[in-house]
């Protein structure tokens, strides 16, 4: 895809709007605007209107429609306002802002007579909010900015509404690729973003973790919430959403260089998406476990364990896991196998390599609490992808830099050719003279 369309609709109108850069777009009526007749006359004449004014006791500004914010009170840094005709009263102090019922009211000056204002309708108001944190990024947003904006709270953007504020939100980042886009194309999703952990879905697989069909991700993600409240998680699970990033980048990078049957590409990504989604849901399951015994000891060393990739995850991992009681252990064991299990296939898979053998192995000294041995053959397995991406990856960007080699060659043969031609024609022409 080309192009991109916003399509704005309700059960009797819609409206088609290209997006020619960026949109932020709330889910109220925008372009619909004109077509609620109540809107326009109870809150403003139109979605985006702005309106910035000296006002002195008594005065109410109104942005084209009927009610409106009226002045109640001036004093040198502060004013009183309320909703006009009926509200509560609002104490605004110089540089701040607030939620007046439906407006977003700022005082901008005020020298205890008059006060300079701005009033706009508070949705187009989270839309500005938005814009300038998306702005602070573009030309290099990625899937980590729109997670990470995913998480907003009302006190990030001005006592706004919170793109993360009850117990039921959940969150879809997309991203479709211009090319291959109907193997590439993905989602990450988190059943509550503040308490739950982003997981990759690309459009072509065969199958999604059961957990995360059920709803009991989304039903683990609540009770963390319940226990831990908003923001507490969020940076222990950006820790995750990190390894799965990182992980799943080098996949993509390597398979659309290297492989073109679609089944193949399916089976791989259903391999890596579903094992990720384990792993979230197995963090997530040890994280509501520590609620419940709340040693603070054991969570901090929980808290560090997941950083930058599987293999220094599970150095991570190696180090705190005779720390833990028996219960944690287990589902430890549980997330280092299916990390060993999705490196395995995927070094069957893509590169022919057969590492199954040190996948039992490792199973096999895990139930015989040989624990030691046991995360060696996972490492064996780790080591053996790692040192095999690696080279795939050194390969296919020699092989790039070869082919814009082989450009620039062919920019200065034919500038060079190009050259050489019209001086060739400007001698004959001399000649001709």
């Amino acid at each position: 895809p080309k192009k991109a369309f916003l399509i704005e609709a309700d059960a009797y109108h819609y409206r088609v709007k290209e997006i020619k850069d960026i949109l932020v777009m709330s889910n109220y009526p925008k372009e619909l605007w004109s077509n609620r007749p109540l809107r326009r006359v109870l809150i403003s004449s139109s979605f985006d209107k702005n309106v910035e004014k000296q006002v002195h006791k008594g005065s109410i500004v109104r942005l084209g429609a009927l009610p409106g914010i009226k002045i109640l009170n001036v004093n040198k840094d502060s004013i009183v306002v309320k909703r006009f005709p009926l509200g509560k009263k609002v104490i605004l102090n110089k540089g701040e802002e607030k939620t007046v019922d439906y407006f977003q009211v700022k005082l901008v000056d005020s020298n205890g007579k008059t006060a300079r204002i701005n009033v706009c309708y508070k949705y187009y108001a989270w839309e500005q909010k938005m814009m300038n944190y998306i702005l602070s990024k573009y030309g290099s947003i990625d899937v980590r900015d729109m997670m990470n904006w995913s998480r907003l709270h009302s006190d990030d953007l001005n006592g706004l509404r919170g793109m993360c504020e009850g117990g039921y939100e959940a969150s879809m980042v997309y991203r479709i690729p211009s090319e291959n886009y109907d193997i590439l194309s993905m989602g990450w999703f988190a059943p509550n973003q503040c308490s739950s952990i982003f997981v990759p879905v690309h459009i072509c697989v065969n199958g999604i973790y059961e957990p995360y069909q059920s709803g009991e991700a989304a039903r683990f993600s609540s009770e963390l919430l319940k226990k831990y409240g908003h923001k507490t998680l969020t940076p222990v699970f950006e820790n995750t959403e990190n390894v799965f990033l990182n992980e799943n980048n080098k996949i993509e990078k390597i398979v659309k260089n290297t492989i073109t049957n679609k089944t193949e590409l399916a089976e791989i990504f259903t391999i890596s998406d579903t094992e990720m989604q384990k792993q979230a849901f197995i963090t997530l399951s040890l994280w509501y476990d520590l609620a419940k015994n709340k040693n603070l000891y054991i969570s901090s060393k929980i808290a560090n364990i997941w950083e930058k990739n599987y293999y220094i995850t599970l150095q991570n991992i190696k180090r705190v896991f005779n720390d833990l009681k028996n219960d944690l252990k287990e589902k430890i064991l549980d997330l280092v196998l299916s990390i060993g299990k999705s490196r395995e296939k995927l070094s069957s898979l893509i590169f022919g390599r057969n590492l199954s053998k040190y996948y039992k192995d490792a199973k096999t000294c895990f139930d015989n609490k040989n624990y030691e041995k046991g995360f060696e053959n996972i490492e064996t397995i780790l080591n053996t992808w790692n040192q095999t991406t690696f080279n795939e990856i050194k390969a296919i960007n020699a092989k790039n830099d070869k082919n814009i080699g082989y450009i620039i060659i062919f920019a200065f043969v034919s500038i060079g050719l190009l050259v050489l031609t019209l001086f060739t024609v400007i001698i004959k022409r001399k000649g001709v003279n």
